[in-house]
Order: structure tokens, then sequence, then C-alpha cells
């Protein structure tokens, strides 16, 4: 089998849930990960569970905990590693006015994935769309969501402390005078950050903006390009190699749009590709090597596809996909994270026929090959 083939068989599995949506993936220490997402009563869920690096996962969840009763919003979901054992979730709660307001709490997940509990919690908005949650340094945290309420993005940073406790105000916060909806960042350099966005207009656009290893906002974006001219959702950030960025995003279809960010913040789009047909819920990853990657998405059905794809440290992208499975049927909102092995990744998602949240692994192809996947069902 060619480098980055996909043996288009599954390893393991655990059922985690009986459904779960927007999972995020973050590993506690070793073999021991954690999954937050939204659960079948519109509540948000941490679960931990064991996964090795050849892809075989623990026989049952190790620790559960429900950090919102009923009001978490699909899609509305960051889940953060702040230091040590504690961890932060940022959310929109919609049981307030316009549209949801912006909650943060923190937590401590112990390494053997046992679950202490909620240490704090922030209403940071009243109305909070997309929050994602981005470290500056030390304590200094960002983050950036739509503020339904005023109907424009906002890049604020606020203060976690490595304990979970909170400044529980903003350092500095700048609106960026549009609507900032599917919202991603990223660190481009120095002081320099990545917004990915669709606009007002639904224009997919990318603008960088200053941020101080204070905490302090640059007043308005430093530059703007436009990507797309109608966007209906974006999956993630990929850095490709220093200044080269890749972006996931579903318009008419799924597409990558790779681009450059020099020294002084000036965005330069590079190449686009499309990928995929329809409804992508897309969450990429490097998969192995550098220059193969691997995406993980939703396509109508719904179903769930893994794909590889041949991208360029400098963004050229290859015209083809190396290989491509379609994964689970029905499926939905895979989400897929790099193990700590060349050949190994996990995918989170909704799959099966019950719609249950499940793991498992599959495997993939070069060498060792595989990807070990868990997926929420």
């Amino acid at each position: 089998m060619a480098y980055g083939d996909i043996a288009k068989s599954k390893l393991d599995n655990l059922v985690l849930d009986t459904t779960g949506l927007s999972s995020i993936v973050l590993n506690v220490d070793g073999d021991i990960w954690a999954v937050a997402y939204v659960g079948p009563d519109n509540d948000g869920w941490i679960k931990t569970f064991s996964c090795t690096e050849e892809g075989v996962l623990g026989d049952a969840v190790i620790a559960s905990l429900e950090f919102e009763s009923t009001h978490c919003s699909q899609y509305h979901l960051d889940f953060k590693k702040i230091s040590g054992t504690t961890y932060a979730v940022v959310y929109r709660d919609v049981s307030g006015s316009y549209g949801g307001v912006g909650e943060l709490r923190t937590l401590t997940i112990n390494n053997d994935g046992t679950i202490d509990g909620l240490i704090a919690n922030w209403q940071f908005s009243t109305g909070a769309g997309f929050p994602q949650l981005l470290q500056r340094s030390g304590t200094t945290w960002i983050i950036f969501f739509n503020d339904t309420y005023v109907g424009q993005g906002v890049v604020g940073t606020t203060t976690i402390n490595n304990d979970g406790t909170l400044g529980a105000a903003w350092i500095d916060r700048t609106f960026c005078g549009t609507t900032c909806r599917n919202n991603r960042i990223a660190v481009a350099n120095g002081d320099y950050y990545i917004c990915a966005y669709n606009n007002t207009l639904a224009q997919g656009q990318i603008s960088t903006i200053t941020i101080d290893s204070s905490g302090n906002v640059g007043d308005a974006f430093t530059d703007t390009d436009q990507f797309d001219t109608s966007i209906e959702a974006i999956g993630n950030i990929l850095e490709l190699a220093s200044n080269y960025f890749c972006v996931s995003y579903d318009s008419d279809a799924a597409y990558f749009q790779s681009f450059t960010v020099n020294g002084s913040g000036a965005t330069t789009l590079i190449g686009n590709q499309a990928y995929g047909t329809d409804t992508p819920s897309t969450w990429m990853t490097t998969l192995y090597g550098t220059t193969m990657r691997a995406v993980c998405y939703e396509e109508s059905g719904p179903t769930s596809v893994v794909e590889t794809w041949g991208i360029s440290n400098i963004g050229v992208i290859n015209g083809t996909a190396q290989d491509s499975w379609l994964f689970d049927n029905p499926g939905e909102d895979p989400y897929l994270i790099y193990l700590d092995n060349e050949d190994y990744h996990l995918i989170v998602g909704l799959t099966g026929s019950g719609l249950e949240a499940i793991t498992y692994t599959m495997e993939t192809a070069a060498a060792k090959a595989f990807i070990p996947k868990v997926i929420m069902i």
C-alpha cells in the first residue's frame, strides 16, 4: 500500500453515550484521553477513557462530568488543557437571550483519568456564538467569539490561572466590525494571530490581529483576505510550516484553502482545492510525514468520511486525494486527532444505526499505518 493509503478496517470500539455531537478530544497523560461533547439532552459532558498508541481502547469510560445540564449548544463548544491537571471548557448556553450566553468553566482531570469536578465559572458575554479558547502566554488566554448581542466578532483576553481560578474580567477586547460566525483562531507568528470566519455577508475571510504577551489586543484587523464568496462552516486552521497554513471549510462543497502570513501580519492566499461533496463538518489534522494530511468530515446522508491528501509545507495542494474511506453510514461530526505515534490517529464522532456515542479504531496504511479512531456514535 502506498504512503497515505487507508486500510479501511476497524480495530477497536468503545461506546461513550447514547448520542453525542461536537466532540473535542485532548490527551490527558500517556494513554489517558478526555472528550468534551454535547450529549443527548443538550447537556454538556466531559468523559475520560484510555487509548494506546496502537489504537487499543479501554473497556469502559473512566470518569464523567456533566458541566451543563440542559443548554449546551452544538458547534458552540471548545475544550483546552490549561496547565497540569487543569482544563477549561467554553460554550454557548442557549437558555439566555440573544442566542445564548457565553460560559467559561474550569475543572480538574487527574492523570489517571479521574475527574475532581468544576473549579470556577464565568459568564463572559450575554450573547456568544462559536467561542474559541487559545492560550496567548502564561495565564493569559484568548477568547474569540461572535457576540450575538452586538452582531460583531470579538477577540478578547482574560486570565485563567494554573489552578483553575479565573480573573473573571477582560484584560482587553476588540470588536471586529463584522459578524464572525463559524470562527477559528490560531497563532500566526510573533504577536500576530489568524482569525478565520464568515462575515456579515457570509463571505469566507482570513484576517490577522495583534495580541501581545500582556493580553493587549490590536484595535482592528491588520489585514484581511476573502477566500470564498459564500461559506457555511469552517473546520480548523492547520499550520503546514512556519508562516504557512491551511483552513478547511464548507461552501457548495468542502474545500482546502492554503495561505501564508508574513512577519508584518499580511496574508496571501495560495491554493484552493475541493474535497468531499456536501455538508462537511471538517476537522483537519496532520496524518504522518510532512506533506501527507488527513481530513475527517461529514457528508449528506449523513455519513462520515476520512481522506488523505498531499499538501506541501508551502501550501501546494494535490489535485486529487491519496485515499478516501466512507467509514460510517450514518455518521456525524467526526473529529480527528493525532496520537503519539507516527502512524496513529484517533477519531471521535457520531456513528452507527442507533447514532450512539462510540469510540473505535481503524487501520490505515504505509509502514505500520494504523489510524486508531474514537467515534462518538
